[in-house]
């Protein structure tokens, strides 16, 4: 009688190498937003928003942030008197989409 074998799942230095690609100028919305709005750090970003640094490393790497963290981004961003748009959520001012 033949048994088959117990899937194997890819281990998780198979996940760890996947390759995550940065746009050509290396300016995501997000970190156009850490950079140029607030001028902060990633853990100074992370902070003000009240989330961890891997989070703000996966919004810079194109993953959406939570309506709550935009929320807290751009309530930040207005009392502390910055120009706001929500539109710098989706796009990086003077590139092309």
């Amino acid at each position: 009688m033949e048994t088959n074998p117990a899937p194997q799942s890819p281990g998780i230095g198979a996940i760890a190498t996947r390759a995550v690609r940065r746009p050509k100028t290396g300016m995501t919305p997000l970190r156009h937003i850490r950079e140029t709005v607030f001028r902060l750090n990633v853990a100074e970003f992370a902070a003000l928003v009240g989330v961890g640094q891997g989070s703000v490393s996966r919004w810079e790497f194109g993953a959406q942030p939570t309506a709550k963290a935009m929320a807290k981004i751009r309530q930040a961003a207005m009392s502390e008197g910055h120009t706001w748009s929500d539109s710098l959520f989706f796009e990086v001012p003077g590139e092309a989409a």
